[in-house]
Formats: structure tokens, sequence, C-alpha cells
């Protein structure tokens, strides 16, 4: 339980030192939308500490469908940040990946941080959302494949999303998209 309280301590600490920094050079619709993002956190960590607090089990597990559509939207979100509002690529993917920690079940929220990843890729590679949206598919998929390997080996969610992003860019240069 300690363990936990600490967990979501660092947490907290680290959400809130994100959105303080994004939000003080924020203007206009990016102002709003890391206010959106504030509350959310803020109602995710209301969630996390009463399920603490109760004793809940994170332990279930979400299937294929879920998890795919909740990596897509991962990737979508992360893509708004950085292309609609201008963020930062590595502080929208941090932001969306605390809003999914503290939101969604566990593995849910890997495959949607994974897929943040994907978002971050550069311009030239992943030109526009369609082919962000298709890596985070292809992630979320991967995802659900590999959920019981090398659990809790570091570099796992950064290996898929590289992954997802090389096969994309391969399937859409051989139908001549790219």
């Amino acid at each position: 339980m300690l363990r936990q309280i600490l967990g979501l301590l660092l947490l907290a600490g680290v959400g809130i030192a994100l959105l303080a920094g994004g939000i003080a050079g924020a203007h206009g619709w990016e102002l709003l939308a890391l206010i959106t993002i504030g509350l959310l956190f803020c109602l995710g960590l209301a969630r996390l500490f009463f399920a603490l607090k109760g004793g809940a089990a994170s332990g279930e597990r979400a299937g294929f469908l879920p998890i795919v559509t909740a990596a897509i939207v991962g990737a979508a979100a992360t893509w708004g940040l950085r292309a609609g509002l201008g963020i930062n690529p590595c502080v929208a993917s941090g932001l969306v990946g605390i809003v999914a920690a503290l939101a969604l079940s566990e593995n849910v929220a890997a495959a949607v941080y994974a897929a943040s990843f994907v978002a971050t890729s550069s311009l030239t590679v992943l030109p526009g959302l369609p082919l962000v949206l298709w890596a985070g598919a292809l992630t979320g998929g991967i995802c659900c494949l590999t959920s019981s390997a090398y659990a809790g080996v570091g570099g796992k969610l950064g290996t898929i999303a590289a992954g997802a992003v090389l096969a994309t860019m391969l399937i859409f240069r051989a139908l001549g998209g790219m």
C-alpha cells in the first residue's frame, strides 16, 4: 500500500510539473486544452486515490477491441496536442500517458502510452493523421499480442511503437502512398 501511495505521489508530481510548464507559456486554445487535461488529471488522481483507499484490485484485463481503440485515441490525442496546438512532442506524449495511467486499467493505459510514442515521430516519417491513426492501431494490436512477453522489462513500449511506425511506413510505401 505504501509503495502504491508513493507511486501515486510521484505520478502526481510529474504530472503537475508537466502541466505547470505547459500552462506557463500557453495562450488561447492551447491554454484551454491544457486546463482540460489538468482537470482530467485531477479526476484521475482522485479516482486512483479512492481506489487505493478502498483496496480495489487493479488486475482487470481489457480485450482486443478496447485496447486497439484506446491506442488509436492516444495516438490521435498526442498528435493533436503536438501538430494542432504546437506542444512539444515529448510533453504531449507525457501528458497523454499520465492521463491514461490515471484513468484507465493497466494494460489499456500501457497501450495508450505506447501509441503516444507513435505520434512523436517526425512529420516527415508520419506526415498526417491517417498514418498516425494506422500506426496507433498497429501499436494497440502489438500490445495485445505481447502483453505477457517481457513483462516489466524496460523499453518494451518504445520498441512496440517503433515497430508499428516502421510497419506503417513499409505498408504505405509498398502501396505507393508515401
